[in-house]
């Protein structure tokens, strides 16, 4: 294989990566959800003659070179195929970067995205080998200073591309502009570096397999007759002498946090240390309006009052005025006029300078109107909307991989895939989730560019007077400005890319499964609008189009929803991205100084000598090379050289940002269609307990008057929650419902098990239960025995037991109750509203009414329950209170006397002995009366005590005194 010689400086490439770094559009975007979509360089459907067919690409171009000259407009190919894409759902991508882009096996051979090129260093230039240092020909490809701009060369392109009078400028339209760029580019195959790398390395294979199989010697007649019979290089000169147009709008858009239950801590923290605001999504219960309840009864939503009034409800366009009477003030204070509403509210992308300029000049509702319609009405669409083909790489982070802010974050595709590692402060890696997930048709509408863009479409239209809308002298005026304004924002270079920006940001050299490519897309972007739609179960009831505010912070308001009722709102920003449109280029046969002609020749076909004309060839620019071994050296030229013709092209796309619902178990939910909101339900607050007096009747000992009222409190509101009563498996299911929707919705601080309690006055029923058992906790330390166990004695929920009295409060707000006299009862009470939720069981209350004598009282007190006294057994030893041992006529020991050995136990032997004998003794308890009977057998046993022996004997000894001495 042969190597380069990068005599003229090939050390360019590293330069033009610098620059291109410089010139990355799209900003660090933190800890987020960001999506690349890349339509790669793709011809729009409205180019071709039809989306199944496409254009005709010649395979063989040998026989047209020989016979043709190449600037005819018309000619009748031997052979053609009718596109340059293997892809059947790519058609119309640009051949040329078909050819150079990678195409990784384990897709199916598919270019997934923005990824790697096989070309480097050694194998594309942006200027002719040669010409320039590294240096210049890095500030050409980057074009910081205007390089690209086009400008009229007297030996090669004197007339733009999208200038030239040919079939494809008048499908595409005369382009009226100033902003018209020019870049020449040479592609030749790569090649090896035969450089042995240290010991420790192995020697570097090539990972660029040649672009095209042909004769590398392309400088000669026979050389380039060779190379033109290659299908894929025939490919790639038709789209240049064609002169077919290619279209780039590859771009990034982030998607802000979705705050959601599983969520909320970590996107909190995040959102903190990012300064990141969180998108919410927020159904909030004001208060009971019996009226508003009457008046939506009959009525959809789409008939209910909106928070600002729209031309037509069904569709709500509250574009331009309406949208900053949206989030103005004083909508912000009328939504607490509304007894319920479910608010939307989100982070936006900063207002960029083609938003700036349309309103400005006050074209924002006019234009946007015209876009709704393109995108929503299939009925007045023209050549403007189109479905793009994409491939979309998506970010995500998995729940379990998230531990703290400094550690860097696993994180990988479904299945178990290889795990990459990524800071959170830094963009995160492009996974593809799979083919049905990335490979999709966005809908999308050419604002500016050919004369089938919507803005030329309406420019003309205004100008002929033909719209009732803006049809003053002054709009035509404004519109003139308009467009003067957008030549120039889209003449900047920090908003628009050049045709080498196209290329992906990494050669296979940097080559992996799943670059890390997030943020290369180099077209710019701008929200102009968004799209909400809100569906109940499935079914879509209300869209609305809102503006990007200028305040950064969309808040959504919707007073048109019922309560009790689940909705689900989907969100999708309409973008505008900033790309090119461009043709490749070759100068016309004329300029002697770019083609020259070969010399006729004589060749053998089919057994018959031929004269042949000359083959026009270019005079490409060549470079050294040189072979294996000791090959020497000699001159190749580049596979392709062409000039690209581009200009500034803006589409909008319909970008899915909050879709579907959200899957719990990753962060945010990799869905391909966006971030998600969890399914909003209005519901007000379970009602407090119920407020109740007794009241007892003068000298009546068996009534009561029990007085009940709605009790407005509210209990755990804006803290962590009150601990829920739930007495059957419907009630725990109707709880944990509304812990969820509170949690999500109104309070994320609710702990498990605990709900905010408020009575909004909207309570129909009093349940009463009554008991004269006395209510206690249960032996343990916990919630379960300490605060439930005591209302077990109701009966509360049970098969067999039912309330003691169910009192409608619109009926009445008292009731009388039968006692008996001198009993002790125990009441607890519970309320109902009229969606059927119910309250935690009120304090206990003891009632007794006392007849003393004919002297009647009421005793009521809320009652405490305790802890039931535990029944303890008195234990005592027996020992301590009975002794049964023989009597001392049977157990003492006396002397024998002088003349007989040893001492005798007791006076009393034989029978009448108590040793060798078993007596039964009885013990009979007083309070139970049992007995217990002891069997006893006494026996003996004789020690001798030494200590008392020596006393003795000593006292024998030495008599203590005499007789006379004691007288």
């Amino acid at each position: 294989m042969p190597r380069y010689i990068p005599t003229w400086g090939s050390e360019w490439w590293a330069l033009w990566h610098e620059r291109r770094k410089e010139l990355r559009q799209s900003p660090a975007y933190g800890p987020r959800r960001i999506s690349v979509y890349s339509t790669h360089s793709y011809r729009s459907n409205r180019l071709r003659p039809n989306r199944e067919t496409s254009d005709r690409y010649i395979t063989n171009w040998k026989y047209y070179y020989e016979t043709r000259g190449h600037d005819d407009t018309e000619f009748d190919p031997i052979e053609f195929n009718n596109d340059a894409t293997s892809d059947t759902d790519l058609f119309g991508r640009d051949p040329i970067m078909e050819m150079i882009k990678v195409s990784y096996p384990l897709h199916g051979g598919r270019t997934v995205g923005p990824s790697n090129v096989r070309v480097n260093k050694y194998a594309i230039t942006a200027r002719q080998a040669g010409r320039g240092t590294p240096q210049l020909m890095a500030a050409g490809a980057a074009a910081s200073s205007g390089e690209d701009a086009f400008i009229p060369k007297d030996y090669a392109m004197q007339v733009h591309a999208f200038e030239r009078n040919s079939q494809e400028t008048r499908n595409y339209g005369q382009v009226i502009s100033n902003n018209k760029f020019e870049q020449q580019i040479q592609i030749y195959n790569p090649a090896v570096e035969d450089t042995i790398l240290p010991v420790s390395d192995e020697v570097r294979a090539t990972p660029f397999p040649s672009l095209i199989t042909a004769n590398n010697n392309n400088t000669t007649p026979t050389g380039y007759q060779a190379l033109s019979q290659n299908p894929t290089w025939s490919k790639m000169m038709t789209a240049i002498i064609m002169n077919y147009t290619f279209e780039f709008h590859d771009f990034v858009y982030a998607t802000p946090w979705a705050e959601s239950l599983p969520v909320f801590n970590y996107v909190q923290d995040q959102a903190n240390i990012t300064r990141e605001p969180v998108a919410r999504l927020n159904a909030e219960y004001n208060f009971y309006d019996p009226e508003h309840e009457a008046a939506a009864a009959g009525k959809t939503e789409r008939q209910l009052e909106p928070i600002i009034e729209a031309p037509a409800r069904d569709t709500n366009n509250w574009i331009g005025s309406k949208t900053e009477e949206l989030v103005s003030q004083q909508s912000q204070e009328k939504k607490g006029q509304f007894p319920y509403y479910i608010e939307l509210e989100t982070p936006t992308q900063k207002e960029g300078p083609l938003l700036k300029a349309i309103r400005k000049f006050g074209f924002e509702e006019s234009l946007f109107k015209d876009l709704i319609e393109q995108f929503d009405n299939i009925e007045i669409r023209n050549r403007a909307f189109e479905l793009t083909p994409v491939l979309k790489k998506t970010s995500w982070i998995h729940a379990g991989r998230m531990i703290d802010k400094n550690r860097p974050i696993k994180f990988g595709p479904v299945g178990g895939a290889p795990q990459y590692t990524s800071n959170l402060r830094h963009t995160m890696r492009s996974l593809n989730i799979g083919n049905d997930n990335t490979k999709q048709e966005l809908e999308s509408v050419e604002f500016y560019g050919s004369k089938h863009s919507l803005f030329q479409i309406f420019y003309d239209q205004v100008t002929a007077g033909e719209r009732s809308v803006c049809g003053t002298y002054r709009d035509r005026m404004m519109l003139m400005g308009l467009r003067s304004k957008m030549e120039q924002i889209l003449g900047k270079r920090e908003n628009r890319i050049t045709y080498m920006q196209t290329l992906p940001p990494k050669d296979v050299e940097q080559r992996s499964p799943w670059p890390d490519n997030l943020d290369a897309a180099p077209c710019k972007t701008e929200t102009l609008f968004y799209k909400i739609t809100k569906s109940h179960n499935g079914r879509a009831i209300g869209v609305y189009y809102v503006s990007n505010p200028k305040e950064g912070i969309l808040k959504f308001i919707d007073t048109q929803v019922k309560a009790n009722k689940p909705y689900t709102y989907e969100v999708d920003a309409f973008v505008a991205s900033y790309g090119i449109a461009y043709r490749y280029a070759l100068p016309p046969l004329s300029h002697r100084q770019w083609w020259w002609r070969t010399e006729s020749r004589m060749e053998q076909i089919e057994g018959r000598r031929v004269r042949m004309e000359g083959v026009w060839m270019p005079k490409w620019s060549t470079r050294r090379v040189r072979g294996g071994g000791n090959q020497g050296t000699r001159r190749e030229g580049p596979l392709v050289e062409t000039f690209v013709h581009y200009i500034p092209s803006v589409k909008v796309f319909k970008v899915p940002v909050f879709h579907r619902r959200q899957l719990s178990f990753y962060l945010p939910s990799p869905s391909p269609n966006g971030l998600c909101f969890p399914e909003a339900k209005i519901i007000d607050r379970p009602p407090a307990p119920p407020g109740v007096s007794f009241v007892p009747y003068r000298g009546k000992n068996n009534k009561v008057l029990v007085n009940l009222s709605d009790n407005i409190e509210s209990i755990g509101v804006g803290s962590t929650g009150a601990r829920f009563f739930a007495f059957t498996e419907a009630e725990l299911t109707q709880f944990n419902e509304i812990h969820t929707l509170q949690k999500a919705f109104e309070n994320n601080k609710l702990q498990r098990g605990h709900i905010e309690f408020r009575s909004e006055g909207d309570v129909e029923t009093v349940e009463v239960y009554r008991t004269t058992n006395k209510p206690t906790r249960g032996p343990d330390e916990t919630w379960a025995d300490e605060e439930k166990k005591p209302y077990d004695v109701f009966g509360i929920g049970a098969e067999d037991s039912e309330p003691h009295k169910i009192i409608s409060l619109n009926q009445q707000t008292a009731f009388k109750d039968d006692l008996k006299p001198n009993v002790v009862y125990y009441y607890t009470l519970r309320s109902k509203d009229r969606n059927g939720y119910i309250s935690n069981p009120s304090p206990i209350y003891a009632v007794e009414l006392v007849d003393d004598n004919g002297k009647v009282y009421a005793l009521v007190n809320v009652f405490e329950p305790v802890k039931p006294k535990q029944l303890t057994v008195q234990k005592q030893k027996l020992v301590r209170y009975l002794e049964i041992s023989p009597a001392p006529i049977s157990s003492e020991i006396f002397d024998r006397g002088e003349n007989v050995a040893g001492d005798r136990i007791g006076l009393v032997s034989g029978d009448d002995s108590a040793f060798g004998k078993t007596f039964k003794v009885r013990v009979r308890s007083k309070d139970t009366g049992r007995a217990v009977d002891l069997n006893i057998r006494f026996r003996s046993s004789v020690e001798l005590d030494e200590s008392i022996q020596q006393v003795e004997e000593a006292e024998e000894a030495e008599p203590l005194c005499a007789d006379d001495d004691e007288e």
